[in-house]
């Protein structure tokens, strides 16, 4: 129940963000709906028809990330990596995630990535919230206008329960489950994106990149203004163990760079069945958006 609550909160605030940005834009109105499911359900894996309420969307996202922890192949980074890769991560740019290759860039198409510490990040909105693992499967992603699929990734991030980001209303959240027989699990969902993963813009010339980065950044600075930022969001492009200023595109580079930092760092691996998950948006200061929405459609 509390997983469910949880995640179907979180849903309905992120289609609200959606629908508000959609509608001042020039997508004509009888598509808005459409469009909102699509840039974020349809970029997690599911395709129409679409959910009938949050809590059937939250259901759905909740078999996602049981059958990611079931079969994922689980590993680990050093401490040493973990700093070259956010620092890595930090430098690239929003186009770059075009670039993503499921066949080329990924090691195993179920994985979960556990890190030695977890990670503060500062979030739309200027609250803050704390990473500590990250998994992912491959999916087929389902787009609209014009009607398309394609070969895409499903992130997951996860939370540490018991991280350093512990505001008091938290802390009672996690009381309150444990004493109702219904513990919240260590890692705990925050949030589930979709990355196209089929290279989309791999020929593309550095001048198109450029182009696509200055968008997504402008769709990002309405999706910002939606969210009413309650602290000014601070741009960091070095990492030395410190609070990471939150952006949808550094977030997946993140994902992405850690990804490839395990296999380029030789991070040790490991088996096992992990089951457990649980998101929720119970209040701002531990909440993350699960898909921030890019304009152009290789970020989709």
């Amino acid at each position: 129940m509390w997983v469910r609550t949880m995640m179907a909160s979180n849903v309905s605030n992120r289609m609200t963000e959606l629908r508000t940005v959609l509608h001042h834009s020039d997508v004509p109105e009888q598509h808005r709906e459409n469009m909102a499911f699509a840039m974020m359900l349809g970029k997690q894996g599911m395709g129409r028809p679409w959910p009938s309420s949050p809590i059937e969307a939250a259901r759905w996202q909740i078999r996602q990330v049981l059958q990611l922890l079931d079969d994922a192949e689980v590993l680990v980074i050093s401490p040493a990596a973990h700093a070259a890769v956010m620092a890595a991560a930090a430098t690239l740019e929003p186009a770059d995630v075009g670039t993503l290759d499921k066949n080329r860039d990924i090691p195993m198409p179920t994985g979960l990535l556990v890190l030695p510490e977890p990670v503060v990040v500062q979030n739309r909105g200027g609250s803050l919230s704390d990473i500590r693992a990250f998994g992912w499967q491959f999916v087929t992603q389902y787009q609209v206008l014009p009607d398309a699929q394609y070969s895409g990734v499903q992130l997951a991030c996860f939370m540490d329960r018991d991280g350093p980001v512990q505001p008091e209303f938290w802390r009672l959240a996690v009381a309150q489950a444990r004493a109702t027989g219904s513990p919240l699990p260590p890692l705990v969902p925050d949030g589930i994106y979709g990355l196209r993963a089929d290279g989309a813009l791999a020929a593309e010339s550095s001048e198109r990149h450029t182009e696509i980065s200055e968008e997504h950044r402008r769709f990002n600075t309405v999706l910002n203004q939606v969210a009413q930022p309650s602290a000014q969001l601070l741009e960091e492009r070095q990492w030395d163990g410190g609070r990471i200023t939150d952006s949808p595109v550094r977030r997946r580079h993140h994902c992405r760079d850690r990804r490839l930092g395990v296999r380029r760092a030789a991070a040790h691996r490991c088996r096992r069945s992990h089951r457990g998950g649980g998101q929720r948006r119970m209040a701002d200061h531990r909440q993350r958006a699960p898909v921030e929405a890019s304009t152009p459609s290789c970020c989709w």
